[in-house]
């Protein structure tokens, strides 16, 4: 164990072996029944979540005194140090950020320290997480399709994606949510705002801004918007190329008049290195002139519009989240969530912002935590 900090519900207790002074783990008994409640509530049906707000609620406080997050009722939950596991050579060292060695390497001795969960009751919780996760955060690395856009419309918080898996019978299925951040860190009291089901505000944005964006109209005015910003961008290149210009051919003449010095007879030892300087900032300027010359813009025309348009009518449907996400992007800057209805900003002036109005209802006798909603009217 390469750092000695004890997990909630133990403290480091020193032993002597031989001459020698070693550290091991003694049971808190502060925090033993705290730890054993948590994995009692989670096999009881509770989420992660819900555990930490019921800790929050009994008035338990971690051991420095904070409100119980998720994260950390999780890293509990996840901890075989309390079947009196001792786990070795567990990370690589000297490594800024941690990184786990392959297990085959890792040193695990069991029973080296007196248990708090028994093994069988945590190899039960691990199968249940593993199995049917009330609880997944973001599915780290991979964009979704409103990742980035939506506001809560009542504290100003990000809305954030997660799943919810569900049991019908024998089968398991995940359902995914969009819900504002506040609430999920914090729970309903810290803000009461609604979570949207996933496919259901995809489909509604998708909608609106079809009927907003995808028109030949729309795009005829966004082209020349775009065509606009590229005749500003195109203008501050040419004044910075040609700043650049003028800095290559100074560089050159430092460099000629460096050599012509050698020549006379100015120690090489300090001429040398300069010269090498000298080239290495024209090297970086000519980089530069080649990277202002791939920036510019592309300059659209009205045929390009119209392949625009057909691409979208035909292969939207086709994009990963991801690409969607970055394509709603160019056209979208928030879209803000209140109670009834979610409002559309536009990055384009010329297209008038848009109003999505819902109400709640519930799915095929399904309640997620949050009842999905249905789309009544789109309104401008």
């Amino acid at each position: 164990m390469e750092r000695w900090v004890p997990p909630t519900g133990y403290n480091i207790k020193k032993v002597k072996r031989g001459n020698a002074e070693k550290s091991t783990f003694e049971i808190d008994e502060q925090y033993e029944n705290v730890v054993k409640e948590i994995f009692n509530l989670f096999l009881n049906g509770n989420g992660i979540k819900k555990i930490a707000m019921i800790l929050d609620e009994k008035g338990l406080r971690t051991p420095k005194g904070n409100l119980w997050k998720p994260s950390t009722v999780r890293g509990i939950l996840i901890n075989d140090a309390y079947t009196g596991t001792l786990v070795w050579n567990k990370y690589e060292k000297k490594i800024k950020n941690k990184k786990f060695k392959d297990k085959e390497k890792w040193v695990v001795v069991k029973n080296a320290y007196p248990k708090i969960i028994e093994p069988e009751i945590f190899e039960q919780v691990q199968s249940i997480m593993n199995k049917n996760k009330r609880y997944n955060p973001k599915s780290i690395g991979k964009p979704h399709i409103m990742s980035g856009l939506l506001k809560c419309g009542i504290c100003g918080s990000n809305y954030a994606f997660f799943r919810v898996t569900k049991r019908r019978e024998d089968k398991f299925y995940d359902i995914g949510y969009y819900r504002c951040g506040l609430r999920n860190n914090l729970g309903k009291k810290s803000c009461d705002n609604i979570s949207l089901r996933a496919e259901d505000i995809e489909r509604a944005i998708l909608s609106s801004v079809g009927e907003k964006i995808f028109t030949k109209d729309n795009l005829v005015k966004i082209a020349r918007e775009l065509n606009k910003n590229r005749n500003n961008i195109l203008n501050e290149s040419n004044r910075e190329k040609k700043f650049i210009n003028e800095s290559i051919k100074d560089t050159e003449k430092r460099i000629s008049n460096l050599l012509k010095s050698i020549e006379k007879g100015v120690d090489e030892d300090t001429a040398v290195p300069r010269i090498n300087e000298l080239k290495e900032k024209k090297e970086t300027l000519i980089s530069r002139l080649t990277q202002i010359e791939e920036e510019i813009p592309y300059e659209f025309n009205e045929k390009d519009i119209e392949e625009v348009v057909k691409i979208i009518q035909e292969g939207l449907s086709n994009l990963d989240s991801g690409k969607l996400n970055v394509f709603l992007k160019i056209f979208i800057d928030k879209v803000v969530v209140f109670k009834d209805r979610i409002e559309i900003f536009y990055t384009f002036p010329q297209v008038k912002n848009s109003q999505v109005a819902f109400c709640m209802v519930p799915r095929d006798g399904i309640e997620p935590p949050t009842r999905g909603f249905s789309v009544r009217c789109s309104t401008d």
